[in-house]
């Protein structure tokens, strides 16, 4: 089997691999303890985030696809308000 991510271990999932964005090949993927300790780190803060990107991959991925996925709100909000209205 080739790769340590889960698409790469479990057949169902090798269609999902082999549409990963080109920027995604070869990536590096974080490592499962250490994810582990940043959690426990969250779950003993004062105030938890609801959510958690964990490693590298995550957290550059979520800065290329958020303003992109902002945009296309706000383009689209006229339709999302009109959902509203009777």
């Amino acid at each position: 089997m080739k790769g340590t991510c889960w698409c790469c271990r479990l057949p169902v999932y090798h269609g999902i691999r082999d549409a990963r964005p080109p920027r995604m090949a070869g990536a590096k993927w974080g490592d499962p303890k250490a994810s582990a300790a940043a959690i426990l780190k969250v779950v003993d803060a004062e105030n938890p985030p609801l959510r958690l990107l964990l490693g590298n991959v995550a957290a550059d991925l979520v800065k290329d696809l958020y303003p992109q996925r902002l945009a296309t709100w706000t383009e689209r909000e006229a339709v999302s308000r009109a959902a509203d209205e009777a």
